[in-house]
């Protein structure tokens, strides 16, 4: 019996959704495309999320089903300059859907208006001056992108037999985007250095250029330059056909990825006295 390579998807509503929603029933995203060419897809993409995020089912959702490759697709919600922190806008959310990261029940007619009041108050006081004085702030900083990034692909090379790591870049948001968050732009293109420097220090790790696709075939994003749409979708699914098929090289490369690098650092200075920490 042939054994059926297992992808792990772990992202947020870019691989989960076609935007504009699916006209046609034969419109897919891209891992219905990867199920329908043989592969066997454990999607763990939920709506909203951030890599940080990923902690609290990294387990359920992929370690577990022991994957053969695994993609990681995040990065926009934590670019994306905010003028409210990530707990203000869970409360803000109306939406119904019920994921594990936001908006965990359903919200009846009462508290969506509640909530509706709420958020329309705050971006028309709060959020203006936040604005207008440049305090807005991104979820998660690139550093701290890098960081946990490094650390979940370190914990899927040691806890599972993934012979690859897809790192799914971003590619540039609209330019109404940056108008209604300034600053996001560069902010995008911050969040792809760090994935793009990643396979320079894992063979097994490989980074697939979203920008570049948009810059070769825009009509293949929506309006917002974030999501794909049903032709953008094929698009990077054929691509990551191309990848999806490969041996893990040297296993023992995934020690490098040493995301404690500079906590180890902090206390050798503040005991003064070298680590005894094997590299």
């Amino acid at each position: 019996m042939s054994h059926v390579p297992v992808v792990s998807i772990l992202g947020n509503s870019v691989p989960l959704l076609i935007q504009p929603f699916r006209q046609h029933p034969e419109e897919q995203t891209y891992a219905e495309i990867l199920r329908d060419r043989g592969l066997q897809i454990v999607n763990g993409t939920k709506q909203s999320a951030m890599v940080t995020d990923v902690y609290g089912y990294l387990e359920d959702e992929c370690i577990r089903h022991f994957p053969d490759f695994v993609i990681l697709h995040f990065g926009i919600v934590e670019a994306t300059y905010r003028a409210r922190p990530r707990w203000l806008q869970n409360v803000f959310s109306m939406n119904a859907w019920n994921n594990s990261v936001i908006n965990k029940g359903y919200n009846g007619p009462v508290t969506r208006g509640i909530k509706y009041v709420g958020k329309k108050i705050y971006r028309h006081t709060v959020e203006r001056i936040i604005f207008t004085f440049s305090l807005q702030r991104r979820w998660v900083s690139p550093r701290r992108y890098r960081f946990v990034l490094r650390d979940i692909c370190k914990r899927i090379f040691s806890d599972t037999p993934a012979k690859r790591i897809l790192l799914i870049g971003l590619p540039q948001v609209a330019d109404w985007v940056e108008r209604e968050a300034p600053g996001t732009k560069r902010s995008v293109e911050e969040c792809n250095a760090v994935m793009k420097a990643l396979p320079t220090e894992y063979a097994n790790i490989f980074f697939v250029d979203l920008a570049a696709m948009q810059n070769q075939t825009p009509t293949a994003f929506s309006p917002d330059g974030i999501h794909l749409n049903a032709v953008g979708h094929r698009l990077l699914a054929e691509k990551l056909l191309e990848l999806l098929s490969s041996e893990r090289q040297d296993y023992t490369g995934w020690q490098r990825i040493n995301q404690y690098d500079t906590l180890y650092r902090y206390y050798e200075r503040w005991y003064k006295r070298p680590s005894s920490r094997s590299e």
